[in-house]
């Protein structure tokens, strides 16, 4: 009976890891994601500082 129970508990242990697993996998991806916009945002932001300081120059 309790090798039963110690199997039922691996399982149920194994069954939470794979369940965690796969929460950690979606963060990883949604902050690769965020990242990425960051990235972008942050060129974006680059050329237009650029941009402004260009034009700042012919005033």
């Amino acid at each position: 009976m309790e090798t039963l129970l110690s199997d039922s508990k691996k399982e149920a242990l194994e069954d939470l890891h794979a369940e965690k697993n796969r929460e950690i996998a979606e963060l990883r991806e949604s902050l690769n994601l965020a990242n990425q916009k960051n990235s972008r945002l942050e060129n974006k932001l680059e050329v237009r500082t650029e941009q402004r300081d260009r034009a700042i120059k012919y005033i």
